[in-house]
């Protein structure tokens, strides 16, 4: 709907909205008059004020918003962009992004000079974005005007391509303690695995168990928070007739339990980092994960053959086709060559403390820097308690370790006896009798330093015949290397 002064002359704010209100949720205010363009602004803060609805205002502001959005001509006054941004502000509009080209009004002179400004854009409230958050906006191309026509397509976000989805633990599982029964009966379970996989088949069964278990428990929390506030307005009423409030207090408890899930589930969407606790706020952390989903969002791409795709099926097809063609190799290249006349970044000293193996008490402190579910960096911060993230992991660390055996490099810090470093499912470790001379005896005793190999005279010395046949089998490199956990 379109109003032009002499439409606005004779209404007031009242009959503006009956207007509005007819036409459904989409509204445009148009002042063509640049010297009257503050009534505009003052009209958007009115109905603003007035009047709480999904707005999309979209069409000619004729005004900037930045100084980039003009190429060409004189610059824009900043005391009149700035009034635009406070009008938008004021009223907490959202804009809503465009596809296409920058300019969405030109003027051509005959000296071959041109102007180009964005004048055109689509904003929206948060109330809005929230219903319609697919929306997108395309800048058309139009040879019979100096604006370019703005093509809305109001949708809401799509639902996701049926891929198989990796595993996610979501926090909010942690509110219901029926997350920790599923995963005790994992763990219990008696079943048989091999003994080499068995950790790591519980821990793939374990994901299967709680995603079967959330789609039980966590199938629709938003739906049933509205329901269970219908049941909620009805045991009201049927409370002050009976006198008894027993139904209206299990109901209170039942949604604020599922608020807080809901709340749980969008902060872990959100990426806000900065926001700890507090009050559930779930309008916010919808807001901020659908700005995430449209940040990310892959509008459309150009294929090979120069085509503007924007099917989910063709935009995969064109980034697996790219990939494959920029590895493959069909003319390899010199990079060797080339690297030789470049001067180093990265020194000798540089290059030899990035190549040093991780410590435990590296790992320990990267745990500790982060947030239960976010990864570590820079700008990560030690928090006042003690995660259960990196409480979990720490502890986990001892059924690893039963489980580990050593791959002999230098064998420098490896026991002969009692370290578990033979390639053996079922006896890992040294099963002879101990000897004095070997009794703290590191395996580097019995690597030849010379040669780099097993020292078979030793072997045959020291060890049961079933155990030497289990060290030799054991690969040596040429070069020292160190040892590791696997």
């Amino acid at each position: 709907m379109f109003f032009k002064e002499e439409a606005l002359r004779g209404y007031s704010i009242i009959e503006l909205y009956e207007f509005v209100q007819h036409a459904g949720d989409i509204a445009q205010i148009v002042e063509p008059d640049t010297q009257k363009r503050v009534e505009s602004w003052d009209l958007l803060r009115n109905l603003n004020q007035k009047f709480r609805l999904p707005w999309l205002c979209a069409g000619d502001f004729n005004e900037l918003v930045r100084s980039d959005e003009k190429l060409g001509g004189n610059r824009r006054s900043n005391n009149q962009m700035q009034l635009f941004r406070d009008a938008i502000d004021a009223c907490g509009l959202l804009d809503l992004g465009y596809g296409g080209s920058k300019f969405t009004w030109s003027k051509h002179y005959r000296n071959g000079y041109s102007i180009w400004e964005r004048l055109d854009r689509a904003l929206c409230t948060p109330e809005w974005l929230a219903r319609f958050a697919g929306t997108k906006v395309t800048h058309l191309t139009c040879t019979t005007s100096d604006h370019s026509p703005l093509w809305i397509t109001p949708y809401d976000i799509p639902p996701p391509p049926p891929l198989s989805r990796p595993f996610r633990f979501e926090e909010m599982w942690l509110s219901d303690k029926g997350c920790g029964q599923v995963i005790e009966a994992v763990w219990r379970d008696t079943s048989s695995y091999e003994a080499e996989a068995q950790v790591l088949k519980k821990i793939e069964k374990c994901g299967t168990e709680l995603t079967q278990w959330s789609r039980r428990k966590f199938v629709h929390v938003r739906k049933n928070i509205v329901e269970k506030r219908k049941w909620l307005a009805k045991a009201e009423v049927a409370a002050r007739h009976s006198g008894c409030n027993l139904r209206v207090r299990e109901l209170k408890r039942e949604i604020n339990e599922l608020l807080i899930k809901e709340n749980i589930m969008w902060r872990q969407r959100a990426k806000s980092f900065w926001l700890v606790g507090g009050d559930m706020n779930s309008k916010y952390f919808h807001s901020r994960a659908t700005q995430r989903y449209r940040r990310n969002r892959i509008m459309g791409i150009q294929n090979s053959l120069g085509d503007w795709v924007t099917q989910p099926n063709d935009i995969a097809e064109t980034f697996i086709e790219s990939y494959q063609q920029l590895f493959a190799s069909s003319n390899p290249r010199m990079e060797e060559a080339a690297l030789i006349h470049m001067e180093k970044s990265v020194t000798n000293e540089m290059n030899a403390m990035l190549m040093q193996e991780f410590t435990e008490v590296e790992v320990e402190v990267a745990l500790k820097q982060m947030a239960p579910l976010k990864a570590p960096g820079p700008d990560a911060k030690e928090g006042h308690g003690g995660s259960y993230a990196w409480r979990s992991i720490l502890k986990g660390r001892e059924v690893i370790r039963r489980g580990a055996r050593w791959r002999v490099g230098d064998g420098e810090n490896i026991k002969i006896w009692g370290d578990k470093w033979l390639p053996s499912l079922h006896t890992p470790t040294i099963q002879g009798p101990l000897t004095a001379d070997l009794q703290n005896a590191k395996v580097s005793s019995l690597i030849s330093p010379i040669t780099r190999q097993w020292k078979y005279n030793v072997l045959h010395n020291s060890f049961r015949v079933e155990d030497v046949e289990l060290i030799q089998k054991i690969p040596l490199s040429r070069i020292s290397a160190n040892h590791s956990l696997f």
